[in-house]
């Protein structure tokens, strides 16, 4: 339980930095949007800012490819809820947060065995009960996200 407590500080930690890091791109991502917090912008953060994987999607990577990378990962970020501008809610980053922590873990298990979303672990009932469960603080990630989208806007 230890280990999963500091995955989860770790992670708040690296990814709380990132969203500094990621303020001056968010500029460019959100020129058409006032202060909303979107799954486009979330996608590019978490790929490319969050420093879990930086060192596998270049920074000058597109958003098409932080959305490819991310999803071959497990981590679903669905092509229309991006494209759309879809509402990054608390919810979408426990989900978020909630995957990276199993991939971090190595407990990801799979929608269909070895490709797809990584899946909820049995007996947990969402994402945002998994977080809680494992010290995984996405409600301060959703925070820092939104500080960061309201400063660039």
């Amino acid at each position: 339980m230890a280990v999963r407590a500091y995955i989860g500080t770790v992670l708040l930690m690296i990814f709380g930095t990132a969203v500094i890091c990621a303020q001056s791109e968010t500029a460019e991502i959100q020129k058409e949007q006032k202060a909303v917090l979107t799954h486009k912008y979330a996608a590019v953060v978490f790929a490319k800012r969050a420093g879990m994987f930086d060192e596998y999607v270049d920074s000058d990577a597109t958003l098409s490819d932080c959305v490819s990378f991310m999803n071959e990962q497990g981590i679903l970020f669905s092509l229309s809820d991006v494209v759309s501008q879809k509402i990054f809610t608390s919810k979408d980053c426990a989900r978020v947060m909630g995957q990276m922590s199993l991939i971090f873990l190595g407990e990801a298990k799979r929608e269909f065995g070895s490709v797809g979303m990584i899946v909820l672990p049995d007996h947990v009932d969402s994402w945002e009960q998994y977080c809680i469960m494992n010290g995984v603080e996405y409600k301060e990630m959703y925070k820092k996200l939104e500080a960061a989208v309201a400063v660039s806007s």
